[in-house]
């Protein structure tokens, strides 16, 4: 009898699994939907694939309850994609980088705290030009009522600022992103 076959990473990428999120878009309309990718693919590095496009299924927006069985939406319209789960993973962090505290200023004044993972010795603004389209932001939280959001991926077309929240991160750094 022949051992089976190891399974080929090609293969295991076609496997997908629905991961249920919450899209938040531009135009500050929120919907829930399930997003498939393939499975070991973080939601940062499939968001900044290049394709430009997400299929969604099970879609209901949040307050109308309104359902669609299915939808296709350009990246460009979204502002963060935020996990239901524990079972989706940003983005693969190397182990030497460190959680910074940062305060995210969105389109339409909304600020948003959470955590960057950075490199020791990594300016805010040298992360910020290597990261793509979508930037990776742990247990987000929208201020001033501190409602949590968790690990989301944020669309940098829909940032107008970063700045440290914790002095002790390294030399206080202010970026406007306009």
């Amino acid at each position: 009898m022949r051992a089976p076959l190891a399974e080929s990473a090609l293969a295991r990428a076609a496997r997908t699994a629905p991961h249920r999120v919450r899209v938040f878009l531009r135009d500050h309309t929120i919907f829930e939907a399930n997003l498939s990718f393939g499975e070991g693919t973080g939601l940062v590095p499939y968001l900044g694939s290049g394709k430009g496009w997400l299929n969604l299924t099970s879609v209901e927006w949040v307050g109308t309850r309104e359902r669609l069985r299915h939808l296709a939406l350009p990246t460009r319209h979204v502002a963060l994609i935020a996990s239901l789960g524990e079972d989706m993973p940003l983005m693969q962090v190397p182990p030497l980088a460190r959680p910074v505290g940062i305060e995210v200023g969105l389109e339409g004044g909304i600020v948003m705290r959470a955590l960057l993972r950075l490199m020791m010795q990594q300016r805010l603004s040298d992360f910020l030009e290597a990261a793509g389209e979508f930037i990776p932001l742990w247990t987000a939280r929208l201020f001033p009522r501190d409602l949590p959001l968790g690990d989301v991926a944020a669309n940098r077309k829909s940032i107008r600022s970063f700045r440290w929240l914790d002095e002790s991160a390294g030399k206080r750094q202010e970026i406007d992103v306009d």
